[in-house]
């Protein structure tokens, strides 16, 4: 599998070849786990609201409850585009399985990663992935 790596990057004094010096790692699977605080959808416009919706739903039922919210984005039939935060109830579990079955639904493009980052202090910040 994936593995995250963070850390610092020179030049090794006895080789002369470039060197990782590691301060954290992680697997995907539980980085993703541990660290997503929100997944963001955005439904495509081709998409019937009301169809998209009840399809969403059936989709996200089997990963919840989980530590992850989700935000649906989406057009209505004016054209004007919403952004809901869906309540406590949707929280879910990121788990594989649920993820590849979104980007079948809605496209990878219409999919986003909020991750919540530790800053050398070891305070908690949220940052945004694609």
């Amino acid at each position: 599998g994936l593995v995250l790596v963070r850390g610092a990057t020179g030049t090794d004094d006895r080789s002369g070849l470039l060197a990782l010096k590691a301060d954290g790692l992680w697997a995907l699977e539980g980085f993703r786990a541990e660290r997503l605080a929100e997944l963001n959808i955005t439904l495509p416009d081709a998409l019937d609201a009301r169809n998209a919706a009840d399809e969403l739903r059936s989709l996200l039922r089997h990963f919840t409850p989980g530590p992850t919210n989700v935000v649906v984005n989406y057009k209505n039939a004016d054209g004007d585009s919403l952004s809901i935060r869906l309540g406590e109830q949707w929280r879910l579990r990121p788990e594989p399985e649920l993820l590849d079955s979104l980007v079948n639904f809605v496209g990878e493009s219409a999919i986003k990663f909020g991750f919540r980052a530790v800053n050398t202090r070891g305070r908690s910040r949220d940052t945004k992935a694609a």
